[in-house]
């Protein structure tokens, strides 16, 4: 889906799922996304839009400075939240190159659409 294509879809489900309601898409909707998902998989997100909030979501397993090697125990399907300018980015793990040091991520707002994109792991 994409904000440009599928506004009103995308608009609607995350309204209807994320536990906050916006009436457009120009607030960035990572966190929205992923609390949304969650919520259509009966769990519990943490109800915000602030991809940061996710930082202390569940079990934390890795963290900034570590090590590329510790990035074995990061498992498709974990939440990753990313550092960026003037906040945050989170999403879905899909896939690890622990070798470049890459996440493939699965996300919402990524290029404008809920997309599969990669990260570096220096920003997680």
């Amino acid at each position: 889906m994409t904000e440009r294509g599928n506004a009103e879809a995308l608009t609607r489900f995350l309204n209807e799922h994320s536990g906050t309601v916006f009436n457009n898409l120009t607030v960035p909707w990572c966190a929205r996304f992923v609390n949304a998902s969650l919520d259509k998989a009966g769990l519990k997100g943490t109800g915000s839009a602030a991809a940061r909030s996710f930082e202390t979501y569940g079990k934390g397993i890795w963290q900034k400075g570590m090590s590329k090697d510790a990035l074995a125990d990061v498992q498709p399907g974990d939440i990753a939240v990313f550092t960026r300018k003037g906040g945050g980015h989170v999403g879905f793990v899909k896939a690890i190159d622990p070798t470049k040091g890459l996440l493939e991520i699965l996300g919402g707002n990524q290029s404008n659409a809920v997309s599969v994109a990669d990260r570096k792991s220096t920003r997680l």
